[in-house]
């Protein structure tokens, strides 16, 4: 009995680690908003479908509250603010060019 128990526990335990690495191994910026010198990405998980999203939903908001912050949103420095709002005008023209 204690054997089982001793076994379920580290399956339970090499699963729950594989779920976090692969979380932390796939998890990229995805689609990236900017607004009023702040800015917020959405995850985009390389190599999977994007119903990926629904199985990392929780691990992502953990993440992005608790452990990296900056990662997944911040504040653009002034200096860059320009930079950023010239991208943004670059991406609308080519994707009307595109129409």
């Amino acid at each position: 009995m204690k054997d089982k128990l001793e076994t379920g526990l580290c399956l339970a335990g090499l699963l729950a680690f594989l779920y976090v690495a692969t979380y932390f191994a796939l998890a990229r910026h995805g689609v990236t908003l900017t607004l009023g010198g702040k800015w917020a990405a959405c995850p985009l998980y390389i190599g999977l479908p994007d119903s990926a999203e629904v199985c990392f939903r929780s691990l992502h908001n953990w993440d992005r509250t608790f452990l990296r912050r900056g990662f997944w949103a911040g504040t653009i420095p002034p200096e860059q603010q320009l930079l950023a709002v010239e991208a943004v005008l670059i991406a609308a023209q080519a994707a009307r060019k595109q129409q």
